[in-house]
C-alpha cells in the first residue's frame, strides 16, 4: 500500500515538473520575441548592413510621422550620423527634397545625375524598388572632403526615395603637386567641380574671378560651411 501510495506521488511529481518545464520554454519564446522587437542597430564596421538599417530607420520615421515631419528632420544635422546622412527625393519631380549635408542640393534635380567619371547614377537612385538596391558612384565624401567611391542603399516608399551610403576612402588622399602635371590637372578640375556641388554656382564664379583661382579651391575651409 504504501509502496503504492509512493509511486503515485513520484508520477504526480514528474507530471508537475513536466508542465513547468513547457510552461517556462514558452515565456522563454515570448521572451525572445519582445527581445526581438528592440534589437540595437549593426556595428559600423559591418558597412553594408549598418546602411541599410539606417536607410529603414528613416522609412519607418517617415511610416511613423508623415512626409514633412520626415522631411523636416533630414534637413539638418541632427540626421547625419558620421559619414552617413539620409538623403530624399520625390520620384515624380526628381527633385531631392532633403540633403543634411549639402543643402544646395534641395530643389535640384538629381533624376540624372552624372558623377565626374561620366557614370550616370542619378537613373539608378531612381530606379530604386520597394526591396532597395544597391549603387555605385563617386561622390564627396563630408568626413575627409575628398571625392571617393560611394556605396548607397536606395529603398523606394510611396512617391519617394530615401538613400543613405558607405565610402571605401577612410583617409584623405594627399592632392598630386604640380610637379605631376596630369594629375594636378585633373585634381584642380574635380576640386572646382566639388566647390560647385557644395557651394553652388554663385560661390564658384566669385572664387574663379579671384586670385585664388589659381589653385585649387581650398576643400576643408568651404566644406565647414556646407556642414553647419
Amino acid at each position: 500500500m504504501t509502496k503504492r501510495i509512493s509511486d503515485s506521488y513520484g508520477r504526480v511529481s514528474l507530471t508537475v515538473l513536466a508542465l513547468l518545464l513547457v510552461f517556462g520554454l514558452v515565456a522563454a519564446a515570448c521572451g525572445n520575441d519582445d527581445d526581438d522587437g528592440v534589437t540595437g542597430p549593426p556595428p559600423k564596421t559591418e558597412r553594408d548592413a549598418y546602411t541599410k538599417w539606417y536607410v529603414q530607420q528613416a522609412v519607418d520615421r517617415y511610416e511613423e510621422t508623415g512626409r514633412q515631419a520626415t522631411i523636416d528632420y533630414f534637413n539638418n544635422e541632427a540626421g547625419t550620423d558620421d559619414q552617413w546622412y539620409i538623403f530624399i527625393a520625390d520620384v515624380n519631380t526628381g527633385i531631392t527634397v532633403a540633403h543634411a549635408t549639402i543643402p544646395s542640393r534641395v530643389g535640384a534635380n538629381s533624376s540624372q545625375r552624372v558623377d565626374i567619371t561620366g557614370h550616370a547614377y542619378g537613373p539608378l537612385l531612381f530606379a530604386a524598388p520597394e526591396s532597395g538596391h544597391w549603387v555605385d558612384y563617386v561622390f564627396y565624401n563630408p568626413q575627409t572632403d575628398t571625392g571617393g567611391t560611394k556605396h548607397t542603399w536606395a529603398i523606394r516608399q510611396d512617391d519617394l526615395i530615401f538613400a543613405s551610403g558607405w565610402y571605401e576612402d577612410s583617409h584623405p588622399v594627399p592632392p598630386p603637386t604640380k610637379a605631376e602635371p596630369g594629375s594636378y590637372t585633373r585634381a584642380f578640375v574635380e576640386d572646382a567641380i566639388w566647390f560647385y556641388e557644395s557651394n553652388g554656382r554663385s560661390a564658384l564664379i566669385e572664387h574663379l574671378h579671384s586670385p585664388d583661382s589659381t589653385d585649387p579651391p581650398q576643400r576643408g575651409r568651404s566644406m565647414v560651411r556646407v556642414r553647419l
